[in-house]
């Protein structure tokens, strides 16, 4: 809830309430992928929600996202939904917070993990293309728990390669710089 209310007063008040023409806003549904490690490799695969707004003063993103997660190791496959919230806000501060919840199975067992999350950018101006991720994974109950430890590394890849090019070019013609 903090989330959503932090997302509301920043682009509420810097996107939507700005009233010159050096604004950039889209909503876009990309592909995502990510790969990772917690215990064991792991890999995902969905669906993306991802709103993207810069004004002369920052801006940033908000994914929503459907994902499948699967863990891979010798002896058997889990897999699980996940669904997750990203929000990136970039300025003179950056803040890149997120939440996910995933709930495992495999042939006889399941577990419910819940993870928050930071992010590091690897693109400049915070666009939605690339992030290193660190979580730590709260779960339910003791199974899988050696698959899944409680740390989580991931290397995020949201496919939206139109808004990386657009915010790049926003800031190029509004802001004289340029963003790689």
């Amino acid at each position: 809830m903090f989330i959503i209310i932090i997302e509301i007063v920043v682009f509420g008040s810097n996107i939507y309430g700005q009233t010159d023409s050096s604004i950039y806003s889209n909503t876009s549904y990309v592909p995502r992928f990510s790969v990772g490690y917690q215990g064991y490799r792991y890999f995902e695969l969905g669906i993306c929600r991802q709103y993207c707004g810069y004004n002369k003063n920052g801006g940033g993103c908000s994914d929503f996202y459907f994902t499948n997660e699967f863990i891979l190791n010798n002896s058997n496959v889990i897999w699980g939904p996940k669904i997750g919230y990203e929000l990136m806000i970039a300025g003179n501060i950056a803040i890149l917070l997120g939440f996910d919840a995933v709930q495992y199975f495999d042939k006889s067992h399941q577990n419910f993990v819940m993870t928050p999350r930071i992010f590091l950018p690897l693109t400049k101006n915070c666009t939605p293309l690339i992030f290193f991720s660190y979580g730590y994974n709260f779960y339910t109950t003791e199974y899988f728990h050696d698959l899944i430890g409680r740390n989580k590394f991931s290397l995020i890849f949201n496919m939206n390669f139109k808004d990386h090019k657009n915010v790049n070019r926003f800031y190029k013609n509004n802001l004289g710089r340029d963003s790689k």
